[in-house]
C-alpha cells in the first residue's frame, strides 16, 4: 500500500543521511575498478576468512566466508533441519566470533531458539532440559556455566510471524544502525509477506521477497542468509539428478 511505501523510502533516506552515503545517479567505472583491485589487494594479504564464517570449515574454504551483499539461500524440504543449520550458523558468528548477529523466526518463537541454543552449549539430555528428569544442584551449577557466554553474546532474535519485507527492511537497517549487525538470517523465505502482491499469487510474493532480501543485503553491505523449503517432490525424481535438489526446486518459485 501507499503507506508502506512511504515508510520504506523515509527508512532508506534516514539510513543514508546516517551513514553519509547518498547514492548518485552513476559511478564511473574506472572508480569501480580501483575499488575492486583495492578489495583484491586486501583479501592478498589477509589471514583466514574475509567474510562472515559459517562454523563449517570445508563451506568456508570454498567462499572464504558469507561475503558483504550477499543472499544465499539454504534449502531443504520440510522438517529436514533448516532452521537447525541457520541458528547454528547464528550462533557460531555471535557467540563464538562475537560478530553481531541478527535472526528473523518467522516461524519459531524466541524461548524456542533460546531452548535449542541452551541445548546446544550445555549438551545436556533433552529430558533433562524438559523436566522429565530433575536436575540436581550440580546440573543446575553446569547448566548456568555452560549457557553464560550465550547470554552475552550480540544474537538478536526477531520472532514476527510472516514478517513483510517493508517491515523486514526497516528492522534490518535498525539492527545495523543500533547493534552494529555483520550478517542476517531470515527462516523462512516462503512465510514472508509482500505489499501489493496478492497472497494467492505465492510465485510472485516469494519472487518479490527474493528481490527485496537481495536489495537490502546489497545497500546494507552485509550478507542476509534465507532458508527456504524446496518441493516434497523431490525426493521422488529420477534421471540424472537422482534426486539431488536444483533451482527449480524451491517451493513457490
Amino acid at each position: 500500500c501507499e503507506v508502506s511505501r512511504l515508510i520504506e523510502e523515509s527508512q532508506s533516506s534516514v539510513f543514508n543521511a546516517v551513514q553519509g552515503n547518498i547514492s548518485g545517479g552513476y559511478v564511473d567505472i574506472g572508480d569501480a575498478v580501483n575499488r575492486s583491485m583495492q578489495r583484491i589487494q586486501a583479501q592478498q594479504k589477509a589471514q583466514g576468512l574475509t567474510g562472515v564464517p559459517s562454523g563449517f570449515p570445508t563451506l568456508d574454504g570454498i567462499t572464504m566466508g558469507w561475503q558483504p551483499g550477499n543472499l544465499i539461500i539454504i534449502g531443504a524440504r520440510p522438517s529436514h533441519g533448516k532452521t537447525a543449520i541457520g541458528l547454528n550458523m547464528a550462533r557460531f558468528a555471535a557467540v563464538e566470533r562475537g560478530i553481531p548477529t541478527a535472526f528473523f523466526s518467522l516461524e519459531m518463537t524466541d524461548m524456542e531458539l533460546a531452548d535449542r541454543l541452551i541445548a546446544t552449549e550445555s549438551g545436556l539430555p533433552s529430558d533433562m532440559l524438559k523436566g522429565k528428569t530433575k536436575m540436581k544442584k550440580d546440573d543446575w551449577q553446569y547448566l548456568e556455566e555452560s549457557i553464560r557466554k550465550l547470554s552475552k553474546a550480540p544474537l538478536y532474535i526477531d520472532e514476527t510471524g510472516a514478517i513483510g519485507i517493508t517491515e523486514f527492511t526497516s528492522k534490518a537497517k535498525r539492527m545495523v544502525i543500533e547493534k552494529g549487525a555483520k550478517i542476517i538470517f531470515v527462516d523462512y523465505l516462503q512465510l514472508m509477506t509482500a505489499p501489493n502482491v496478492n497472497a494467492a499469487y505465492r510465485e510472485q510474493v516469494v519472487s518479490e521477497a527474493s528481490r527485496q532480501l537481495k536489495a537490502t543485503a546489497k545497500e546494507l553491505k552485509i550478507p542476509i542468509i534465507a532458508m527456504a523449503q524446496l518441493n516434497r517432490n523431490v525426493v521422488v525424481r529420477q534421471g540424472s539428478s537422482m534426486g539431488r535438489p536444483q533451482l527449480s526446486d524451491l517451493r513457490d518459485s
